[in-house]
């Protein structure tokens, strides 16, 4: 009691009017004033008449006067303001509290008056600039509505569990129900298959009955159905306030999706079960950081057209229905407001996207879907067909304009990470653009693996230990090093090949017109089936070494600017180097080697030789090449005739 007491003095001091700002200014005007009043009159002589001492005293105590109202005026004002404001704050708090509790009522039209309450809450905050003029303060309290919206998103729900039978009629359910208990028979033992038949008739009927009754089964079916619905309706008023009125804004020839006045929210979705259809397309998240990590989707999911900054993942994410990200066309725009070469309309990722062990269950559609930032889909798993198709792996630093983009490298990260990703199904990345270094190492593709124009722009591609087992690299381009050392080749796939090849040359077609600007490594690499070099260009060294070639390996016509190695390589067929055309209007195609640099046809023993020749160049130079092609310059492009040709 004695130190409540002691506290309390404190406080009542505190509390004196005197430490009062107000009360002293107001005291100090009034002594200024009434100084002035008895002071300065006897001192101005000149001012006129006798009596003019009074009048002038009494002027400048009006005058005091009126600044005292004025500012006991003003401070009544701000009082009011303040209270004014304390009042719509609490307000406001007590129905987020009210709306809070409603969000936990069993009746879902509470549920959804409490929804609809708290996004209006967080719509009067970000309004309200004169009771909180601090935008910052603003968007911090619409963040702690927005995190209980995103709670109750990631709440567990027990129906949840049974969303393929509460998404069937009862008459589907009852068959479903004799299905499975049919099959629950089959499987059984045999000693639980005796037991079963000593039940009495009656019981051993009501184990093939469904699980529920109508009256049980609809009750529940109406309770999955209605909280469906007011999660879905959360997730509605989000997106509506995740785009601008003026979504299609017109910028540099292109479109793109406006952020909305939601879109600095940070939005948390991590381990949430959606087990309704979610529908966030053409939306803008420009918040810090967004996570969707471990979340599954049981229903179809659309992000097509969404545009994500910073921070987003989607990291061991599960999705068992169609999940889209690709280009969006509005059917709002006409043909002549949508610019060819615009890509505004594709998926946006602008900062860090993780889709490591994630696993889709159905399509997963990234077509023409633009990743500026780092893409990670390591452990991914694609169980049906993953459509990559001109997607853009690249970081921009600066303006994005039509005309040129920068691109900025960091170094020991790998921006574009498909390692270990194990694709069950046909995989699409034709024409794709990878403007970092991609890793693709221990992927495994069981299906078509579909790379036929595609360029690797990024300072290292690797390959290294992949598996496919149907592929195409016809016209793919390789700026940089790339390694496919250890990896397995079983098939390939030709679907893309160019119009004037010979059908032989269609045929087999592989990395045919490939580009490899920095060097291949193909050291130990395993190829199972036919595979074709065709007019591929290596500008650097190409590395074969400890490769095998279980079938054909047609190198005719590919040109080698930079060192071929061959040493400890493996042919079980004949390789080809030079090839006779098989049409009259064709031309027959040869390798061509740099006269420059060594190259090394040491293949392993014991199995199909490499012919060699020696080639005599004018200079007196000497290249090894197989017999049949012919020695360039390098440099200069032009094929070189040889003086003199020694077989080997």
């Amino acid at each position: 009691m004695a130190e409540k007491a002691n506290n309390s003095h404190p406080s009542k001091r505190d509390n004196a009017w005197w430490k009062n700002k107000f009360y002293r200014v107001l005291i100090a005007v009034a002594l200024i004033g009434g100084g002035c009043a008895f002071l300065i009159p006897p001192f101005i002589t000149s001012y006129g008449s006798g009596d003019s001492l009074p009048i002038l005293r009494q002027t400048i105590l009006a005058a005091t006067g009126g600044v005292l109202a004025i500012l006991t005026l003003w401070e009544n004002r701000r009082k009011n303001d303040q209270e004014h404001m304390r009042q719509v704050h609490a307000e406001r708090r007590s129905r987020y509290a009210k709306a809070v509790e409603q969000l936990a009522d069993e009746k879902a039209p509470i549920r959804l008056g409490g929804v609809y309450t708290l996004v209006k809450l967080v719509d009067d905050w970000l309004d309200d600039e004169k009771t909180l003029p601090s935008k910052d303060e603003r968007r911090q309290e619409g963040q702690i509505i927005v995190n209980s919206l995103c709670a109750y998103i990631r709440s567990s729900f027990p129906l949840a569990e049974r969303h393929n039978e509460l998404t069937l009629s009862y008459k589907e359910y009852q068959q479903k129900c004799r299905v499975n208990h049919n099959k629950n028979q089959d499987t059984r033992p045999i000693e639980d298959s005796i037991t079963d038949s000593n039940l009495e008739p009656e019981e051993h009927q009501d184990n093939k009955q469904p699980k529920q009754s109508r009256e049980d089964f609809i009750r529940d079916k109406s309770l999955f159905q209605e909280e469906q619905e007011v999660r879905q309706t959360i997730l509605s008023e989000i997106k509506k306030r995740l785009i601008n009125d003026d979504n299609y804004k017109h910028k540099d020839s292109k479109y793109e999706v406006t952020p909305g006045t939601w879109s600095c929210f940070e939005y948390d979705f991590s381990n949430a079960i959606f087990f309704y259809s979610v529908n966030l397309s053409e939306v803008n998240f420009s918040g810090k950081k967004n996570s969707f990590s471990e979340a599954e989707f049981i229903q179809p999911v659309d992000f097509s057209g969404t545009i994500f900054h910073e921070v987003t993942d989607f990291s061991r994410t599960r999705f068992h229905k169609e999940v889209k990200f690709s280009e969006v066309h509005p059917p709002i725009l006409s043909e002549i407001y949508f610019p060819k070469n615009a890509d505004s309309y594709r998926a946006h990722f602008y900062g860090v996207t993780k889709f490591s062990e994630v696993h889709f269950f159905e399509e997963a559609n990234f077509s023409k879907a633009h990743f500026s930032g780092v893409a990670e889909f390591s452990g991914a798993t694609f169980h049906k067909d993953a459509k990559f198709f001109e997607a853009r792996f690249s970081h921009e630093d600066g303006t994005d304009t039509s005309v040129a983009r920068v691109y900025k490298y960091i170094y020991g990260f790998c921006r574009v990470n498909f390692s270990g990703a194990t694709f069950h199904k046909g995989t699409d990345f034709s024409r794709a653009h990878f403007y970092e270094d991609t890793d693709f190492s221990l992927a495994k593709f069981h299906e078509d693996a579909r790379f036929p124009g595609a360029h690797f722009h990024g300072k290292k591609t690797y390959f290294s230990g992949a598996t496919f087992h149907k592929f195409d690299f016809c016209g793919a381009h390789f700026y940089r090093l790339v390694t496919f050392s250890g990896t397995t080749f079983h098939k390939f796939d030709s679907s893309e090949a160019h119009p004037h090849w010979n059908t032989k040359q269609i045929h087999e077609a592989t990395f045919s017109v490939a580009h490899f600007d920095m060097g291949a490594d193909f050291s130990g690499a395993y190829f199972h089936e036919d595979t074709s070099f065709f007019w591929a260009h290596f500008y650097e060294g190409a590395i074969f070494t400890n490769a095998y070639f279980y079938k054909v390996a047609n190198f005719s016509g590919a040109h080698f600017h930079g060192s071929a190695n061959f040493s400890e390589a493996t042919f079980c067929s004949k390789p080809i180097f030079a090839s006779t055309a098989d049409l009259p209007w064709e031309k027959p195609s040869v390798s061509r080697f740099s006269c420059k640099v060594e190259h090394n046809f040491n293949i392993q023993p014991d199995n199909h030789k490499i012919e060699i020749e020696e080639h005599r160049s004018p200079d007196g130079t000497i290249t090894i090449i197989p017999q049949g092609c012919v020695v360039f310059d390098s440099e200069t492009g032009k094929v070189i005739p040889g003086a003199e040709s020694i077989h080997g």
